[in-house]
């Protein structure tokens, strides 16, 4: 009968284990950089400086689109515009402190689209225009 028996990992490898799978699953996500178009749910995870290279910072698209700043700061060199919301329910905030910054930029934040973006807890700085758009925006 030694085919039938099968040894099951006790619970301190499958623990191990699953944290395995987590932590490689977490670490293959890839961070946001300038120009990148957003269409899921991203979170910063570091200061974002983006050059004239760019004529964009970040692009938002919705309805799945959604940044979060996490309390960090998007800065331009003036020649580049921030945030940009497209499509219908983009949504961009500063993060759980609302303490994210938009800087430097021609335009902080720029939606069109269908609307009913969200833009909240954002504070603006030295940007030729803080928010354009047919919504309102909510900084501090």
């Amino acid at each position: 009968m030694k085919g039938r028996y099968i040894k099951r990992p006790s619970g301190l490898t499958r623990m191990l284990f699953t944290g395995c799978v987590l932590i490689t699953s977490y670490g293959a996500k890839a961070d946001v950089s300038c120009g990148d178009v957003i269409t899921t749910a991203e979170v910063l995870t570091e200061d974002l400086s983006c050059s004239s290279a760019f004529d964009l910072a970040l692009t938002v698209v919705g309805p799945g689109g959604y940044l979060d700043l996490n309390g960090f700061t998007i800065e331009c060199d003036f020649d580049v515009d921030g945030v940009f919301l497209d499509g219908t329910g983009a949504v961009v905030t500063g993060g759980a402190l609302s303490n994210g910054k938009v800087q430097g930029c021609g335009f902080g934040v720029e939606a069109i689209g269908n609307g009913a973006h969200t833009v909240t807890g954002i504070a603006f700085e030295g940007n030729a225009v803080l928010c354009q758009t047919i919504i309102h925006c909510l900084t501090r």
